[in-house]
């Protein structure tokens, strides 16, 4: 079965260029958001860790794993993004030192690698573009199986329960992206937990940023209240522009 997905991300990123270079700022802030601080909570990082970006797109967070120590690999369906993550790394580089950090080609359908390959494999923004509950439910599978025993599994979508979600939608900001499922972390945990994944946690992810998506300086003073001042996690689960579940292979 083609990855129809994948070539409908191919044909959005086409022609994109290459990533401006980023600053070393950049990646300190990326590593200090709410995301990364919860995965570092929930995982172990650092030598020797193997990590693999599912679907990596700009590379950022490969980057970021990377720059902490682990042994990644970025996968992507799409040759340009492989191709900008290679360019992002050798620009972090020049803050970090050498990284481990591979970029390859690949589906995430029928991903390349064997079975209990890597302590954690990550996805962000991507599952959730097969409307086909079978096929999606084939990519977490494929997540999971290339996840070693005790391993983490983690899925990162947009909010589809959001209460602002439908106005996000009107106004355009989906639309360079293939149409989604509209996931809430009981669905997210349901479907991790049919291939098999046990001791799922959710979370919300920036409720507070919600309120300031059109304004960059905004932004970054409601990501700085997302630190401080946190959401009780029901709230969080509700009005967060992205949801987080972490599961384990048992």
């Amino acid at each position: 079965m083609k990855n129809l997905i994948g070539q409908q991300w191919e044909n959005a990123f086409e022609g994109k260029g290459k990533p401006p270079i980023l600053s070393k700022r950049f990646f300190q802030i990326f590593k200090n958001s709410t995301s990364f601080r919860i995965i570092k909570k929930n995982v172990r990082l650092g030598q020797n860790i193997q990590v693999l970006e599912a679907g990596c797109a700009t590379g950022k967070m490969s980057v970021a794993l990377a720059s902490l120590g682990c042994r990644v690999v970025a996968l992507d369906f799409c040759e340009e993004m492989v191709q900008n993550t290679l360019d992002l790394k050798r620009g972090a580089e020049r803050y970090y030192g050498k990284l481990n950090l591979e970029a390859v080609k690949g589906d995430i359908t029928r991903l390349q690698f064997k079975d209990n390959s890597f302590d954690l494999v990550i996805n962000e923004g991507v599952v959730e573009h097969w409307l086909d509950r079978t096929e999606r439910i084939n990519v977490i599978k494929e997540m999971a199986r290339v996840t070693k025993k005790g391993g983490k599994v983690i899925i990162i979508v947009p909010n589809g329960i959001h209460p602002f979600h439908k106005k996000w939608k009107k106004a355009g900001k989906y639309s360079s992206a293939p149409p989604m499922t509209l996931y809430s972390t009981k669905k997210l945990m349901g479907e991790m937990e049919l291939v098999g994944l046990r001791k799922i946690k959710t979370d919300g992810l920036g409720p507070w940023v919600s309120f300031s998506l059109d304004n960059k300086y905004l932004s970054e003073i409601m990501g700085i209240l997302n630190l401080i001042l946190p959401w009780p996690k029901k709230q969080r689960e509700k009005w967060g522009v992205n949801l987080i579940a972490i599961g384990e292979k048992v």
